[in-house]
């Protein structure tokens, strides 16, 4: 028996057909797809078979015929049928829309669209015959989703083939291919230092293309790490609590010290006027690396120590601030000595000094939308700029001045000298950062805002 041969007829559907048998003792055709059988024909005239679940993929057909004489079998070849799957794309419309799209199949089909970050979390669209394209919300940035693209029989939606499916990733950004999950911004050189608890290793690369200029090995795992403003010093801090103070971005001949007994650090700042400032657990340190690290330290209050203060520094080192919920406290350092020069009891949800300008500083807030930029030392309003939700700061850009805000679901950058709020990418968490327009992820994925502001 010859093997069938198979086209797609007009209702755009598989269809099978053979030539007839004209053997005086026909009995049957048999009809086998995947050596197994799925239809017997008993009238020789019927030499063809819409296969209305066939929907794609590999499938092999088969035609035997049947004899009267000893049931005898006259087995025929094998078609194999090889029409391919729709594969999804991905399009990028806005910083709120993905767009998946793929190929119209050449068969009558439906499609399901299935994604999320594993399968206990997909999403599910049905997708009806004739549409190529599906618009999502924008999966959160850096974080990688499955897409399962399932090609569905149009007849018989309830009919799935395990085999019918696509699967494809996408994810929001671009990985700067470093194992390191941190990283510090130079703004003099335009560098990056990316590094983590996990290696010795500090990679520094170039802001704007990403590409790598050197890789120096640490004594030890650095812990932390901070970059000067307006010089090209930079600190590694070990788990060790031992100091590797470094002139340049060459990473070369590093000032070393120790200090014992740090722990619980949530501040840690290379001031321009050449201190370390740090917060560690309610104790405030100011380390003055132009006096054999001397250092100098006060306590805050209880009330600010147990509701988590954000506390930080202004980059000319001449006074700190920590905020809560319990309120701020503002202090001036000169002369080894922390003065409060100003307090208050609303409840703060986070503060930053501006490093381009050390007279600077924001808040969020826990009961309001506001984020106010005020004035140091006398701490008067220069502007109150409304957010749409209660938000946190992250980073100021020291490149381009604007400040990154996060609400653990969505990322907007301010410029808190016009008020203006441009829309960012979707988060998951804090500790993203913002250098030259890019704005970073904890996982060293970044994306490139420049089209989008």
């Amino acid at each position: 028996m010859e093997k069938p041969q198979y086209t797609i007829n007009s209702s755009q559907l598989l269809e099978l057909t053979w030539p007839e048998c004209e053997n005086y003792n026909f009995d049957a055709y048999i009809l086998k797809k995947g050596n197994q059988k799925i239809k017997e024909f008993t009238d020789r005239k019927a030499t063809h078979y819409v296969d209305s679940i066939y929907v794609g993929g590999s499938a092999g057909y088969e035609i035997d015929v049947r004899v009267v004489t000893n049931n005898r079998l006259s087995y025929g070849n094998t078609l194999l049928v090889n029409e391919d799957f729709p594969h999804p794309s991905f399009e990028l419309l806005s910083l709120d829309s993905l767009k998946i799209h793929w190929h119209k199949q050449h068969i009558k089909s439906n499609v399901r669209l299935a994604y999320g970050v594993g399968q206990s979390t997909y999403v599910q669209k049905f997708i009806p015959y004739g549409d190529t394209s599906c618009v999502i919300p924008v999966p959160a940035f850096g974080v990688q989703h499955i897409f399962q693209l399932t090609t569905l029989p149009f007849h018989d939606n309830s009919y799935i083939n395990t085999n019918s499916f696509v699967q494809s990733y996408y994810t929001y950004g671009t990985s700067l291919q470093m194992a390191t999950g941190k990283i510090v911004y130079n703004k003099n050189k335009n560098m990056l230092f990316s590094y983590s608890g996990g290696s010795k290793e500090v990679i520094s690369c170039n802001a704007t293309t990403k590409t790598r200029i050197q890789t120096v090995s640490l004594p030890e795992s650095p812990y932390l790490a901070s970059c000067g403003v307006n010089n090209n010093r930079i600190v590694f801090l070990s788990y060790y609590n031992n100091f590797y103070v470094f002139q340049n971005e060459n990473l070369t001949n590093p000032t070393t010290f120790n200090i014992s007994g740090l722990n619980g650090i949530r501040m840690f700042v290379l001031t321009d006027n050449n201190f370390i400032s740090m917060m560690c657990y309610n104790q405030l340190y100011m380390i003055n690396l132009n006096n054999n690290n001397e250092i100098s330290t006060t306590t805050l209050p209880e009330s600010y120590y147990t509701s988590y203060p954000r506390v930080t520094t202004s980059q000319d080192g001449k006074y700190i601030c920590a905020s809560s919920e319990a309120g701020y406290r503002l202090y001036s350092f000169g002369n080894k000595q922390f003065t409060l020069i100003s307090s208050d009891t609303r409840k703060y949800a986070s503060a930053l000094f501006n490093p381009l300008n050390p007279a600077e500083i924001a808040f969020t807030f826990l009961d309001n939308n506001l984020l106010e930029v005020r004035s140091i030392p006398d701490f008067s309003l220069i502007r109150n700029i409304q957010l749409p939700d209660k938000y946190h700061v992250e980073n100021f850009d020291t490149s381009t001045g604007l400040l990154l805000l996060n609400n653990y679901s969505k990322l907007f950058a301010v410029n808190i000298h016009t008020g203006q709020i441009l829309k960012g990418p979707n988060s998951t968490s804090d500790s993203y950062l913002l250098y030259g327009n890019n704005i970073f992820n904890p996982y060293v994925y970044y994306a490139d805002m420049t089209k989008w502001w």
